[in-house]
């Protein structure tokens, strides 16, 4: 599990395993390994479009028919074509949401595009045929998304490099709550639906 993926999942899982045995939905769950670090009386399911899940689908075809007091959405939202619509049709079925989306302009970000630098995650301009990033949402976006949806209880603001020392990355974690719109590579957010 790469440094980034982690420290995202140890937030939510920490806030999640406070709650009273909860029902989770982890939508786009990949490996789950969320469900790793969950309380064993927690009530987890999982989607995905691939591996071993409890609903296998696309997030965009998924329709909920349970309830679930938690539902989870980690990097998904700037996958898909309508992230209001989907979040829409899992506000049925959720009370309290965990998203975390990308700010596509911290400052290595926009290097990346100053010098022409494509990275993995971006959509080549032609017809979709994977499921990269569509979206570049920056931090104030993600704060209106979220603010739209639902009433924030909190937020973190992320920086992580795989390639760079691990004392540098904490610096830099630590300056990425203070500027976020510059510094935080990651935005991950806790509300319950308005």
């Amino acid at each position: 599990m790469k440094n980034h993926r982690k420290l995202q999942f140890d937030w939510v899982a920490e806030r999640i395993n406070r709650m009273n045995n909860p029902s989770v939905l982890d939508v786009g769950a990949g490996i789950k390994y969320l469900a790793t670090l969950l309380n064993p009386k927690v009530k987890y399911k999982s989607l995905d479009i691939e591996g071993e899940q409890t609903y296998l689908s696309s997030v965009e075809d998924f329709y909920p028919t349970g309830s679930y007091d938690v539902i989870v959405m980690m990097d998904i939202l700037e996958h898909v074509v309508n992230p209001d619509a989907i979040m829409d049709k899992f506000k049925v079925a959720g009370n309290t949401f965990f998203i975390a989306l990308p700010n596509e302009y911290s400052w290595l970000f926009r290097l990346y595009h100053l010098f022409g630098h494509i990275t993995k995650m971006d959509e080549p301009f032609q017809i979709v045929n994977k499921h990269l990033h569509i979206h570049r949402p920056r931090v104030k976006d993600i704060k209106a998304f979220c603010n739209k949806h639902l009433e924030v209880q909190e937020i973190d603001y992320l920086w992580y490099a795989d390639s760079i020392p691990d004392f540098i990355n904490i610096i830099l974690n630590k300056l990425a709550k203070i500027w976020p719109s510059m510094l935080a590579k990651e935005v991950v957010v806790m509300g319950v639906k308005k």
